[in-house]
């Protein structure tokens, strides 16, 4: 081989292990921030304690009162949801509630006959919302059928039942390895010619939490029931997500 070939060879060679440990730093910077971001919102919610302390129904109002405890970190907002057997609503608060404070909650009932309240907390890192798992569940009986519906027209509002509670969230909510909660339901109700699609936020039958765990070189996105079983492992491959579901979870070198 002349000087000219073992020179072109030793370049690529050169290249290739310039790439190869370009793309190692990188690899270690994502994962330290990946770390890192995870074990502040899991520090945040370690040791923190919320406790339903009433509920009451006052026209088509719901107001339930929590209490918290000492220890833990901050919480910046809370969620509540009410279900009743076949449904369920979610209301996001715009703010926390401090150590050993007691605070009510506000927030208008789209649903009928309520039968259990669940609390979650939630932090806000860099702007975006991370919520923890249930604090506290109380079991409730409240008699009640929504009347707050504003259509114009006259005769009787008719409206359709309630969709599924439909999960909204995006690969980037799911890589933060946080706990998914909310999602969104729809309906239409009408008089005479009148019609309006509500929407209303609601809660997932099966709330779920993402981790994000490496294979083989590769990162993937575990997806788990609050129980701790695995339901999904999805890559994300450029603009392409490769879903694998329960039936085919074995990751292969």
């Amino acid at each position: 081989m002349n000087k000219r070939g073992l020179s072109g060879v030793v370049t690529v060679v050169l290249i290739i292990m310039i790439s190869v440990i370009a793309v190692l730093i990188l690899w270690v910077l994502v994962r330290g921030l990946l770390d890192k971001s995870s074990e502040e919102m899991s520090a945040n919610f370690i040791g923190v304690d919320v406790d339903i302390v009433n509920v009451e129904l006052i026209g088509d109002e719901l107001k339930v009162t929590v209490k918290r405890g000492a220890g833990g970190g901050n919480i910046d907002k809370i969620k509540i949801v009410a279900r009743n057997n076949e449904d369920s609503m979610l209301f996001s608060s715009n703010s926390g509630i401090s150590v050993l404070e007691s605070k009510t909650y506000n927030f208008e009932l789209y649903i009928s006959n309520p039968i259990k309240i669940e609390v979650y907390p939630v932090i806000l890192i860099k702007g975006k919302e991370k919520i923890g798992h249930v604090l506290d569940e109380k079991d409730i009986s409240i008699q009640y059928t929504p009347t707050n519906l504003n259509i114009g027209g006259e005769g009787m509002i008719q409206c359709n039942e309630w969709g599924e509670c439909e999960a909204e969230y995006d690969f980037e909510d799911i890589i933060d390895e946080t706990v998914i909660i909310e999602g969104v339901s729809r309906r239409e109700c009408s008089r005479g010619d009148n019609s309006v699609i509500q929407k209303k936020d609601c809660a997932l039958d099966t709330p779920v939490e993402s981790r994000v765990v490496e294979y083989c070189g590769e990162r993937y996105v575990e997806i788990f029931d609050l129980e701790g079983n695995l339901l999904a492992r999805i890559r994300k491959d450029g603009a392409v997500l490769d879903i694998l579901f329960t039936s085919d979870l074995g990751v292969e070198c």
